[in-house]
């Protein structure tokens, strides 16, 4: 495999990474939402 970057996508790519907050599923899985009715819970079930 051959190719070459352009200055823009190097400085792209080496930009420092920032978290970012999780959203869907991931973050209604937390001790914050822990009372909260989950989107993945049917039925009876414990958590």
């Amino acid at each position: 495999m051959d190719f070459t970057l352009s200055d823009e996508e190097i400085a792209y790519l080496e930009e420092a990474y920032r978290p970012h907050l999780l959203s869907g599923v991931m973050a209604q899985n937390s001790p914050a939402t822990r009372s909260e009715k989950k989107v993945w819970c049917v039925g009876n079930q414990k958590i």
